[in-house]
C-alpha cells in the first residue's frame, strides 16, 4: 500500500495528470462526427474515427517531453532522461486509456 501512495505522490503522476488534461483539450479541438440523429447537438468530446489515434499519441509524446524537460537531475545524460521519459509516456498512455474507457463505460 505504501508503494501505491509513493506512486501517487510522485512527480510522474503530476506530469501524467497534466498530460491527461492537455489531451482532453486536444480531443476537444479535433472535429466531431455528425450526430446520429438529425438535428441533435454535436458532442464536443467525441472525435471522428480516423483521428481517434491523436489523443493516444499525444499522451505518449507529451508525457515523454514533460519528463525530459523537467528532469531534476541535471547531471544525468540525455539517454537516461529519455529512458525515464519513455516510462512516463507509457504511464500517461495507460492513464489516458483508463480515463477514456472509464468515461465510455459510465456513459460519458
Amino acid at each position: 500500500m505504501d508503494e501505491i501512495f509513493v506512486l501517487l505522490k510522485s512527480a510522474d503522476t503530476a506530469m501524467v495528470a497534466v498530460t491527461v488534461c492537455v489531451c482532453q483539450i486536444i480531443k476537444r479541438m479535433l472535429p466531431a462526427p455528425p450526430p446520429e440523429i438529425v438535428g441533435a447537438p454535436y458532442n464536443p468530446w467525441s472525435t471522428i474515427k480516423r483521428l481517434a489515434w491523436v489523443p493516444f499519441a499525444s499522451a505518449f509524446l507529451i508525457g515523454v517531453f514533460l519528463s525530459v524537460a523537467f528532469a531534476l537531475d541535471y547531471g544525468q545524460p540525455m539517454l537516461t532522461k529519455v529512458r525515464a521519459g519513455l516510462q512516463t509516456g507509457a504511464y500517461s498512455v495507460a492513464a489516458w486509456e483508463l480515463w477514456s474507457n472509464a468515461k465510455k463505460l459510465f456513459g460519458g
